[in-house]
């Protein structure tokens, strides 16, 4: 089964690539359009490490509705490199 853009856990395509925790407040409960700019967190090296974040994000976020976060494994080495650039360059978007 190919995985969906909604799907909370994508399937991994490379066990050697790092996973990130992303998302941030949405403008409604369809999950399309971002009201503030999307945090970025990561590399983490296993995916375990990446739910530890993301279940500390969410649960600061569990009363709003509109807050959403999920962790998605870099489709790439490059992917990887813009995805670790973005959290560095970011600190006031960070998620934990």
């Amino acid at each position: 089964m190919t995985p969906q853009p909604h799907d909370l856990r994508l399937v991994p395509n490379d066990e050697n690539l790092p996973y990130f925790v992303i998302g941030g407040r949405y403008s409604d409960t369809t999950f399309t359009s971002l009201t503030t700019a999307e945090a970025t967190e990561g590399p983490f090296d296993s995916y375990d490490e990446a739910v530890e974040v993301w279940r500390a994000a969410s649960m600061q976020h569990v009363d709003e509705a509109f807050v959403r976060y999920l962790v998605v494994q870099a489709a790439s080495a490059q992917d990887a490199q813009t995805h670790a650039e973005e959290s560095q360059d970011r600190p006031a978007t960070r998620i934990a």
